[in-house]
């Protein structure tokens, strides 16, 4: 039998555990068709060049300060716009 780190197939377990993810997570992402994969009856299989192929490189760290940081961005823009429109609502006031 190959060892996970020679095989080009991986069932659920061994591509969870490949990537440093839940089975859950990893069931999610094949869901959305983040990752590609194959059913074979009630095996789900998947190839290790879909798990390499840069869609979910770098460590768990390094994915987690980007999450982080794409979280902010995104708070950083709504903060934004909920300013610009408070601005443009007071300056409405004062005007009338």
């Amino acid at each position: 039998m190959k060892t996970s780190s020679h095989k080009s197939v991986f069932n659920l377990k061994e591509a969870a555990a490949y990537l440093g993810i839940s089975v859950p997570t990893l069931v999610r992402l094949l869901g959305s068709g983040a990752i590609p994969y194959r059913r074979v009856g009630q095996r789900w299989l998947i190839a290790r060049s879909a798990l390499t192929s840069g869609w979910y490189s770098g460590s768990r760290m390094e994915r987690k300060s980007k999450r982080d940081y794409e979280t902010k961005q995104k708070q950083t823009q709504v903060a934004g716009m909920i300013m610009s429109t408070w601005v443009i609502f007071c300056h409405d006031e004062l005007s009338n």
